[in-house]
């Protein structure tokens, strides 16, 4: 009795090459050059996720000082409207 196949792995034999894989370059290991790209692709990240923070504090400063603005004018034309008044 010949020993039956449970699985065709035949459409594992063309499988496209990723990203990662086609921008190889050919003087570097490709274990070398995965572990550079994985790096390079953290440091990014947090460099970007740095700046988010940045920004998000630049805007809840920039969000109080609208509100003190809007305070002093609000305030400022209640008083000297004579429409209001």
């Amino acid at each position: 009795m010949a020993a039956k196949k449970s699985f065709d792995y035949s459409k594992w034999d063309k499988i496209e090459l990723s990203d990662d894989e086609s921008d190889l370059h050919p003087n570097i290991d490709k274990e070398s050059w995965f572990r550079m790209k994985h790096r390079s692709r953290l440091e990014r990240e947090e460099r970007e996720d740095e700046e988010i923070k940045q920004y998000e504090g630049l805007n809840k400063e920039n969000n109080a000082r609208l509100q003190v603005i809007n305070a002093r004018y609000f305030s400022h034309h209640l008083l000297t409207d004579p429409i209001i008044n």
